[in-house]
């Protein structure tokens, strides 16, 4: 592995689809592939031909861990139907292995590309389309299509209309009409409410509705005449015509509020008989609301309801905690559905929304070495926070535990004077840049020392058995303390079970873990974290063969990383046993 190394291994921003504008931001996340601390790499993209745009960043980036970079110049892609190429890459001094150096995406703007559609032949078409006591009387088009977006009928959410096809002449009696509208103007047909045509074969009716939740503005309408088959919104038929027309919709609420997200509580461990559930309610109307009813239900059981009093704004968003707390003290799965019931809703698409919560119990808690959060429900939708301390000089986001490129780390606990501790089950802490808060881990390996490793003898493990058993997300993002809000690092907590039971008695052992997960980034541990405090423990960390202390690139002041153990303790019957092993099963 070279000791200068770095390259770009994702593109954060742009992305695909539709509405892209003049005015995108692009954002790289660059990666050091090296031995060495990196602390000023220069970073360049360039947009199909134009002039290369370089940014060099600073800091300092540990081997195998990223960092977004945002350049400040911002990128054209606002022309629908294109397809851009952007090419990215880094051009640190001595780097000498270009394989990982560059990224190049294609990135499309899909706005209004539709399908391509139309007929061979025109014996069969469109003649005279009548909405709203609009008529647009057509001949046959060329190629069997036309494109009469620019012909308008005026809509309101809500609101039905009768659509009428007027069909040649000639007319045959295997005839056949289709008709849709792009009520999510994503281009596409399909994945909307299907429309059903009735009569024909000369005159054709179909019932066209608007959705409530359709925003104002132009939607598409696509109508196909064919002969003998099953009508499609796409391709080319032998015989027929495709006309596009323009809905235009205003959108007209009533009294319209919903449940947007379940806030809390979350997933977690030991979770108590006094969870409070808080949700977040929005008025989707245009009327101002008061005394608006919530209600939330656990797995089916007695409905709780309680009032909001308001005023909610139109367009507004309040988050409303309950104070009914929910019991979740038992392990095992829960469905918390919340919603609301304000009188004369009509839209009920937005009133509820369904949450799994799970309360694992890993039985009684030995030891703890610290905290990974330091900032409770400062973050993106309600979740707590573990800031990385840039105002004290902390930069480290995490530290490189990838079995497959051969790192590891390693941090230590005690077992008091007269105790025994009989241990089955320990948590880490671990995440993988960019990933949802669906946890990617796979894999946890870990073997048990009893002394700082490389030295002492190992007590228990190895390095070949995967001893995962759960990993969910913690409600933790790690952030910059000058981004809270932001959301690619969601820390996960990954249960490990250790048996037979491991029994240990008084001294000082050390755990040493690697991990897996499916994404091509980390995975990651992220240090201890405590408000104001830049040295947070001893731990250590291996490459191949080579230990050394874990040190944040910033401060360069020693770390610690999170570790629980869990199992039961009872008072030591031999004190001539003290920092040895009482019992191992060796089968291990």
């Amino acid at each position: 592995m070279p000791a200068d190394d770095a390259g770009v291994s994702a593109l954060v921003s742009p992305v695909s689809g539709p509405g892209l504008t003049a005015s995108e931001q692009v954002t790289v996340t660059i990666q050091n592939f090296g031995t060495n601390t990196l602390t000023s790499i220069p970073v360049v993209y360039k947009l199909n031909n134009n002039t290369p745009v370089s940014k060099t960043w600073t800091g300092s980036l540990s081997p195998g861990n990223t960092v977004n970079v945002t350049f400040t110049q911002l990128i054209n892609l606002s022309s629908p139907g294109t397809n851009y190429t952007l090419k990215c890459w880094t051009t640190l001094a001595g780097d000498q292995e270009h394989s990982n150096d560059t990224l190049i995406s294609s990135i499309a703007n899909t706005s209004g590309v539709y399908c391509t559609a139309g007929a061979s032949m025109c014996d069969e078409f469109i003649s005279n389309v009548n909405m709203l006591g609009s008529n647009h009387q057509t001949s046959c088009s060329t190629g069997g299509y036309a494109n009469y977006t620019s012909q308008q009928f005026s809509m309101s959410t809500g609101q039905t209309a009768t659509l009428s096809i007027y069909n040649g002449p000639p007319v045959y009696t295997g005839d056949v009409c289709g008709v849709w509208v792009d009520w999510n103007n994503n281009a596409i047909f399909t994945d909307d409410p299907p429309i059903t045509v009735t009569n024909g074969p000369s005159l054709f009716s179909a019932t066209i509705t608007v959705p409530q939740n359709v925003p104002s503005g132009p939607v598409r309408m696509r109508i196909r005449i064919s002969y003998n088959e099953i009508p499609s919104p796409c391709d080319i038929s032998e015989y027929g015509e495709v006309e596009d027309y323009t809905i235009q919709v205003t959108q007209v609420f009533s009294d319209d509020a919903g449940v947007y997200l379940v806030l809390k509580p979350p997933t977690g461990m030991d979770l108590s008989a006094i969870n409070m559930v808080k949700a977040r309610i929005r008025n989707y109307g245009n009327h101002s609301l008061t005394n608006l009813p919530i209600t939330y239900r656990v797995n089916g059981a007695t409905p709780v309801t309680e009032t909001f009093a308001g005023p909610l704004l139109p367009g507004d968003s309040t988050d409303f905690t309950f104070s009914t707390p929910a019991d979740l003290s038992i392990a095992g799965t829960y469905t918390i559905k919340v919603y609301s019931g304000v009188p004369g809703d009509v839209q009920h698409s937005n009133d509820t929304v369904t949450k799994q919560v799970t309360c694992y119990h890993f039985g009684n808690q030995l030891f703890t070495s610290g905290p990974v959060m330091n900032s409770p429900g400062s973050g993106f939708n309600g979740a707590d926070e573990s800031t990385v301390q840039l105002s004290i000089g902390l930069t480290s986001f995490g530290y490189y535990t990838r079995i497959s490129s051969s790192f590891s780390v390693a941090e230590d606990f005690t077992v008091p004077a007269g105790e025994t501790w009989n241990i089955d089950g320990l948590l880490f802490c671990s995440y993988q840049t960019g990933s949802t808060t669906t946890s990617p881990m796979t894999w946890v390996r870990f073997r048990i020392w009893d002394a700082p490793p490389p030295g002492g003898n190992l007590i228990f493990g190895d390095n070949t058995t995967n001893r995962l058993n759960h990993s969910f997300f913690s409600n933790i993002y790690r952030v910059y303390d000058t981004a809270s809000g932001e959301h690619s690092r969601p820390l996960f907590y990954d249960y490990c079970t250790v048996s037979p039971t491991l029994q240990l008695n008084p001294g000082t052992y050390w755990v040493e873990w690697e991990t897996m997960g499916n994404l091509m980034t980390g995975p990651f541990v992220p240090p201890l974290t405590i408000s104001g405090q830049v040295t947070t423990g001893n731990a250590r960390q291996r490459h191949d063969s080579i230990w050394i202390n874990l040190v944040d690139g910033g401060s360069q002041t020693f770390q610690g990383l999170p570790l629980k153990v869990f199992g039961n303790n009872q008072p030591l019957d031999n004190a001539t046993l003290s920092g040895t092993i009482k019992y191992l099963n060796t089968s291990l």
